[in-house]
């Protein structure tokens, strides 16, 4: 992991070791287009932003992770809660740059998300204040050298030593996160069964 943490010290704010800065030459589509798009090529897009942040953002540094996840790769301790500000350049329409509405620019970032917890940056990309793990603002400026930029900082301990905080007095976090990945691993076998039985009709 000595390589993930050489490539993450090069995108580090002032040096810190939880707070990164990551800048992008490609951004999200807006909402406006991608809306009612077929299933197949929304799931492209999604795995496409896979790549794209594996490539810029590469794996979270081992010294801000705990756990693992099943598939081997690591992800952030559960007691840490992620800052993501996205910042994204504004598109040029009718001769000047102007800003998505809100609804517009938090619904486009959604593969990058996803994509961010797909490689471990975050456990779930639900709302802080609905018991997830994430603090997301999306902004959008004309001032921007890149298409975008993705500020994500690690608050370490947040949740509690060892991840043994509840959320609203119920499962431990740790608990309900292992819940999590067993039930993703039972739609993945039913998924394949499924498969199977249709292949001998």
């Amino acid at each position: 992991m000595a390589r993930e943490r050489i490539h993450a010290a090069r995108y580090a704010v002032d040096g810190k070791p939880d707070h990164f800065r990551f800048p992008f030459d490609v951004k999200p589509e807006s909402l406006n287009r991608t809306s009612g798009r077929h299933w197949g090529t929304k799931h492209k897009t999604a795995k496409d932003w896979r790549l794209e942040i594996r490539s810029i953002c590469g794996l979270p540094p081992s010294d801000l992770c705990r756990e693992q996840v099943v598939n081997g790769r690591p992800i952030l301790s559960i007691d840490s809660v992620v800052k993501l500000t996205i910042t994204m350049k504004s598109a040029r329409r009718t001769g000047r740059r102007r800003a998505r509405d809100r609804v517009n620019r938090y619904a486009s970032v959604k593969p990058v998300e996803d994509a961010l917890v797909h490689w471990g940056w975050m456990w779930d990309d639900d709302d802080v204040d609905h018991g997830g793990f994430c603090e997301l603002e999306v902004l959008e400026v004309a001032e921007l050298d890149v298409a975008m930029v993705i500020e994500l900082e690690v608050v370490r301990g947040s949740r509690g030593a060892e991840g043994g905080v509840s959320r609203g007095g119920g499962r431990p976090l740790e608990g309900e996160a292992e819940e999590k990945r067993e039930a993703s691993a039972g739609r993945s076998r039913a998924g394949r069964r499924g498969s199977f039985r249709r292949g001998r009709r």
